[in-house]
């Protein structure tokens, strides 16, 4: 039910298991991680463990069908976090890449950055411990409105996960 009403290719329904998920996010760490199973099958690839897990993709968004939920999303977070830190404690854990938008800025289908993490460490107050930054995807216009994406959520992140939280910049552009 859940699936249907989803634009396939688009949006991507909630896991329906967080226990499922925590499990798929350690097993693919425990593959492509510094002490991964993958390295040791294919000894002539390039090593480049994983360093980083980013968990989802703009939560805050589309792509978290029928609509955002930081409250399950941050309890899938938690989750995935003690189950990559079990497998591999070294990885970093990155808040998905949330659309650096203003709550004016949101559709009908998306929330606003700064509510969506409001509500995620308000339901979750062990998340800041677990991830090692919070991942954001500044959209503008111009290249300079993108720089005061940047700093607006900057401004954000130390508001609602502490002062001082990395932001990973990994996503961005301008028309």
């Amino acid at each position: 039910e859940r699936t249907a009403q989803c634009v396939v290719g688009l949006q991507l329904p909630g896991p329906t298991s967080l226990d499922d998920y925590a499990n798929y996010a350690a097993a693919v760490v425990g593959r492509y991680g510094a002490n991964g199973s993958f390295w040791t099958e294919n000894p002539t690839v390039p090593y480049l463990p994983m360093r980083q897990a980013e968990i989802w993709n703009e939560p805050n968004w589309a792509s978290w069908c029928p609509g955002p939920d930081p409250e399950t999303y941050a309890a899938m977070t938690v989750k995935a976090a003690d189950a990559i830190h079990a497998v591999e404690p070294g990885i970093e854990v990155v808040l998905g890449g949330l659309t650096a938008a203003q709550a004016s800025e949101a559709p009908a289908w998306g929330m606003g950055m700064e509510t969506f993490l409001q509500r995620a460490f308000a339901a979750q107050p062990s998340l800041a411990d677990k991830i090692a930054a919070v991942g954001i995807h500044p959209y503008a216009a111009t290249a300079p409105d993108v720089l005061a994406k940047v700093a607006w959520a900057r401004d954000v992140v130390d508001a609602t996960a502490g002062e001082g939280m990395p932001m990973d910049v990994n996503e961005f552009g301008w028309a």
